[in-house]
């Protein structure tokens, strides 16, 4: 059984799944695992480094901008980053992104119970729904906010 903890930091987005319970985690790619204790010290069970991947404009888009805002993962462990581009999308395997109605800075994304991704941008509030392909898209909810309080 594992945990997902995600930050965006800076012009990258860090994804560290720590593993709890039996077994060594998976050390990083030239990470060296802590020394074997000596026979006269206690024996502490090693679990090894959590994993941990870096992903860069690069990876995600050259044309993307560096700042990320805010993480959160569903249920099926897609990753959805708050980026001034729109929503980042990551499934494990490519990157994806999805813009805003007017394509404003994101600067929050939230994942409640159900699994819906709730998306906050500069003057924009919204969801991420499924089309009739199931590509998932931004659909905005900002028709539901009086106009008096539409300005954020």
């Amino acid at each position: 059984m594992g945990r997902r903890w995600m930050r965006a930091i800076g012009a990258c987005v860090v994804v560290m799944v720590m593993v709890l319970g039996g077994g060594l985690a998976a050390p990083l790619a030239g990470a060296q695992p802590a020394a074997a204790p000596s026979p006269a010290a206690p024996s502490i069970e090693e679990r090894g480094y959590p994993p941990l991947r870096n992903y860069t404009p690069a990876d995600y888009g050259r044309n993307i901008q560096s700042q990320n805002w805010s993480v959160t993962q569903d249920d099926r462990g897609v990753i959805y980053v708050a980026n001034p581009n729109g929503v980042l999308v990551f499934d494990g395997t490519r990157w994806r992104l999805i813009p805003t109605d007017r394509e404003t800075f994101v600067r929050t994304v939230v994942t409640d119970t159900s699994g819906t991704v709730y998306v906050g941008a500069y003057g924009e509030i919204g969801k991420l729904e499924p089309d009739s392909t199931g590509t998932l898209q931004y659909v905005s909810l900002l028709d539901r906010v009086e106009p008096s309080l539409q300005n954020f």
